[in-house]
């Protein structure tokens, strides 16, 4: 992994292999796909002024397909399952943007937006967040997540699979 600046933005970056290992000779290797996984992820941020932040990055996953997902791919990718770092998304390729807004010192306003170009999964979370009292904060994340399908007759290529409301009340001490 590394960090550092670009200009006046932020870049990050990570990148991992992992080797399937053989434990024993009598033991098989399991199937080529299953050997080796990559990831590689990179982003670019930039803060303009206290209100604004904005984030640029994308994903490779060699695990994951540039082809069509099954809706249990799509309960992965939307967070319902537990994610492993073999495979981060069942998307080869990930997209995210984030914008997030401060109007005032107690109030912030977030969207971001997943995409996965070729299986075309494309999740939009909109946020608000205030500061209620002092070490209070209430937060409300919404999921919304559409789905590409091989289906001609859904004509847009994208369907509606899953929405979520996360209600969040923290107490810092």
């Amino acid at each position: 992994g590394w960090a550092g600046n670009l200009g006046q933005a932020g870049l990050k970056g990570e990148a991992a292999w992992f080797r399937q290992m053989q434990a024993a000779s009598s033991m098989p290797l399991p199937p080529s796909g299953e050997r080796d996984a990559y990831t590689v992820a990179l982003s670019v941020d930039q803060s303009f002024g206290s209100a604004w932040y904005v984030l640029l990055g994308g994903l490779y996953a060699s695990t994951g397909t540039s082809g069509t997902l099954s809706a249990v791919d799509g309960v992965a990718l939307a967070g319902l399952t537990p994610p492993s770092p073999k495979a981060l998304s069942p998307s080869r390729w990930t997209l995210i943007s984030q914008a997030s807004y401060t109007p005032m010192p107690l109030l912030g306003l977030d969207v971001s937006v997943l995409y996965g170009p070729g299986p075309d999964p494309l999740i939009f979370f909109p946020s608000l967040r205030y500061n209620m009292a002092e070490n209070w904060d209430i937060s409300l994340t919404g999921q919304i997540f559409w789905l590409g399908t091989d289906v001609p007759a859904h004509g847009a290529n994208l369907q509606r699979q899953a929405d979520a409301a996360i209600l969040r009340v923290t107490w810092s001490y």
